[in-house]
């Protein structure tokens, strides 16, 4: 075999069997590969992009169904009467029968009642027995006055304060006051035991407002006493560490007097009547005791004795919505007492 036969075998073994192009197939190779690469680039980019996408509406699906948030405002109304209930005063059993009839019908306009002068305890039970259904609970004889109170016979040693409430009760406490009137002097100031009732009520949960309820020493010559007394009672105020705080009653002073008790008392509150009425807060239409409407004490004001005040603690706030001096009477043409009742609306924010 000749050398140009040897060089065509030669090529020949490296030749396909089958006659392909060893160029065409290593291409394919080199595209499939590629091909493999890209779709595994896409995958991990799709699965990448459905955990940053799932990682961002997750928060979105979990998130449970629109609830309201409830308000944290709370509205208490409260009516303050002094009753007048002294023994052998005139028509003095159809008046305290008057008033239970009017806060039992009344119910859903107070959330709480406080009375001064209810002395004797026959009236006591005219008002308790009353309540039935009205969802009132109210205070026993003995909850704001002396175990020594008497109120069968004679108001002696008898604070005549009491409460009634539609709120939970989580306390009641009764301090007498340290000086009460002159054993000398015929009134019976001196054998009285007026003093400073406290009510705790929960309004709601975690939230607490004391009630303040008085009623202070009576007649002018009293101021001496009166004056001592209203500064424990505005102490007792303004030490309180409820988050609301409110009270008052009978004062038996007039702000315009040069005696000390009303601002003693009020230094430190705020006035319910003031803040709500403004420049008008001394109209002689809204007198307390002396209102020309009243039948008994009509001629002998006008003169403003009752009052409601207030504060607040722990970054609380509390606002008067409403006020009103209500001149109430009975069906025969009387007043419920010499004074006149009120109400006060607070907001609780």
């Amino acid at each position: 075999m000749d050398s140009e036969d040897k060089q065509s075998n030669g090529d020949n073994e490296n030749q396909p069997l089958l006659g392909g192009n060893p160029n065409v197939n290593s291409q394919e190779n080199i595209c499939v590969k590629h091909a493999k690469k890209i779709i595994i680039v896409v995958v991990i980019l799709l699965i990448t992009l459905f955990f940053i996408g799932l990682t961002i509406l997750l928060p979105f699906l979990l998130q449970p169904a629109y609830v309201p948030i409830p308000s944290n405002q709370t509205d208490l109304k409260i009516l303050s009467l002094s009753v007048w209930g002294s023994p052998h005063k005139d028509d003095k059993e159809e008046r305290i029968s008057a008033i239970a009839e009017y806060i039992k019908s009344h119910n859903e306009s107070y959330d709480v009642v406080i009375l001064q002068e209810l002395w004797m305890r026959p009236d006591h039970s005219t008002i308790k027995d009353s309540l039935a259904g009205t969802g009132y609970r109210m205070t026993d004889v003995g909850d704001l006055a002396p175990s020594t109170c008497d109120g069968r016979v004679l108001p002696s040693f008898c604070s005549g304060l009491a409460l009634l409430s539609k709120l939970e009760i989580k306390e009641i406490e009764y301090n007498p006051y340290s000086v009460h009137g002159d054993f000398l002097w015929a009134d019976g100031e001196y054998f009285a035991r007026k003093g400073v009732g406290r009510v705790r009520v929960a309004p709601s949960e975690n939230v607490t407002v004391d009630i303040f309820l008085t009623s202070l020493a009576a007649n002018d010559y009293n101021y001496y006493y009166r004056q001592i007394q209203a500064k424990e009672f505005g102490a007792a105020m303004r030490n309180s560490d409820a988050d609301y705080v409110t009270g008052g009653g009978n004062f038996e002073v007039d702000p315009r007097t040069s005696e000390t008790s009303y601002r003693d008392i009020r230094s430190g509150l705020h006035d319910s009547r003031q803040d709500f009425l403004g420049d008008h807060w001394m109209d002689d239409d809204l007198a307390t005791y002396g209102n020309k409407k009243n039948s008994y004490s009509g001629k002998d004001g006008p003169l403003l004795y009752d009052y409601l005040l207030h504060k607040s603690n722990h970054f609380k706030k509390i606002k008067v919505t409403n006020y009103n001096v209500i001149v109430l009477k009975t069906s025969s043409g009387k007043s419920f007492s010499n004074h006149e009742a009120i109400s006060v609306k607070y907001s609780l924010q």
